[in-house]
């Protein structure tokens, strides 16, 4: 009668504490990056004091809608996209920088190539304006200004149609993220530049730079902000703790073969730091940006109101 009385009132506290939990709407692309937000959600501190919903957008296009009334909570995007969606008034913050160059240029005819012998050459983009598109025009007018003169430039409207076009033989050179470039890399194509290297090389510094970053709404307090963190961090580190589980629970995630996810991994810099740890390659890469951007595509100084912890 007691262990009765006893289960039934453990049941009924698991009811209140159901009622008691806040909502936390998470998103992400579906990029081998989203592996981190779903560890997120499998962690014992989310999982037990929220409700989440967890979801991927399939493009570009998804993420934009859905960014438009900001009702999330939490989601990995452009380092850039984020603090022009605070500029005009988004209710967010950055929580942690997460991914730091995933950006490869490929080919399946050469096999090296440099910034100067580039021309004369095709090579296609996705998504005009995007992550590849913005570090890739960056480093080519740093290392030979006079390279989109000489280049034939395709955009392309997703990375899957700039990778066809590549292994089509549509064009000489494709600028990819992973794991598009591990994939069309198992079919036989070269990485030719290493953006990341590229990028330490020719601003000398570190070979990276910050792409894709968490951030949280404004709602949460700055004790969730740090349990938030901490569990990013935790799901950062697990993907490389045991790559084979981490690419099998890609494939079902994604809908991408293991065997690219884990190769992916070898090629993707994928570090979860804080805002606040990060803010000097933060300051570093706009300033850089704004260097070699049109006076109303620059990103203004950066408000530590942006910064969550």
């Amino acid at each position: 009668m007691v262990k009765k009385l006893k289960d039934g009132y453990l049941v009924y506290q698991k009811k209140i504490n159901r009622t008691m939990k806040k909502n936390l709407k998470i998103r992400g692309l579906k990029v081998p990056p989203s592996i981190i937000l779903s560890n997120f959600c499998d962690d014992k501190r989310i999982r037990n004091n929220y409700d989440l919903s967890f979801e991927l957008w399939k493009n570009k296009e998804d993420q934009d809608e859905d960014l438009k009334n900001f009702d999330i909570d939490l989601c990995i995007i452009p380092v850039n996209l984020s603090y022009k969606l605070f500029q005009i008034g988004y209710p967010l913050k950055l929580l942690s920088v997460n991914i730091w160059g995933i950006l490869h240029v490929m080919s399946m005819k050469f096999k090296k190539i440099s910034w100067e012998n580039i021309a004369g050459k095709s090579i296609a983009i996705p998504i005009k304006g995007n992550m590849p598109d913005t570090i890739f025009k960056v480093l080519a007018n740093k290392n030979n200004p006079n390279i989109f003169e000489q280049t034939e430039v395709k955009y392309c409207n997703s990375y899957y149609a700039a990778y066809k076009k590549l292994i089509e033989g549509e064009i000489d050179f494709a600028v990819l993220p992973e794991p598009y470039a591990s994939d069309i890399e198992l079919k036989g194509a070269n990485r030719v530049l290493n953006l990341q290297n590229e990028w330490g090389k020719s601003f000398k510094s570190k070979p990276r730079y910050p792409q894709a970053c968490t951030v949280i709404n404004n709602r949460f307090s700055k004790e969730e902000r740090l349990m938030f963190f901490e569990a990013l961090q935790s799901s950062t580190v697990k993907i490389y703790d045991d790559m084979q589980s981490t690419s099998l629970k890609g494939e079902d995630l994604l809908g991408i073969n293991n065997e690219v996810i884990y190769h992916s991994f070898t090629h993707c810099n994928v570090e979860t730091i804080s805002g606040s740890d990060s803010m000097k390659e933060i300051c570093s890469f706009f300033e850089i940006l704004n260097n070699f951007s049109d006076e109303k595509d620059k990103l203004g100084k950066i408000n530590n109101n942006f910064i969550a912890l």
